[in-house]
């Protein structure tokens, strides 16, 4: 199985706090993203980044969630619904 090096790069865009990146996965997609801090002394956490047109995405789990992102607590989710039925891949 080939890995997809695009997501390297939209993962490092979107950690360094970067906003409205196209998809290279759609003319017409954007890449959104939600990240999770679950504790809040150290911000650990977890992310999902994905087109918006397609629902191509990545997870990533056991991160240190950084300041230049929106993040929520997860002891502050209501719901998620703006997140779609994501079809994840795996990037290593």
């Amino acid at each position: 199985m080939r890995k997809d090096k695009r997501w390297t790069k939209i993962i490092i865009r979107v950690l360094s706090g970067e906003k409205n990146i196209p998809s290279p996965f759609s003319e017409e997609g954007k890449i959104e993203s939600v990240f999770i801090v679950v504790l809040k002394d150290t911000k650990m956490g977890y992310g999902m980044i994905w087109c918006s047109k397609t629902h191509r995405g990545i997870h990533l789990s056991r991160m240190q969630v950084p300041d230049t992102v929106n993040y929520l607590f997860s002891d502050e989710i209501v719901n998620l619904d703006h997140v779609p039925q994501i079809k994840f891949e795996q990037i290593g």
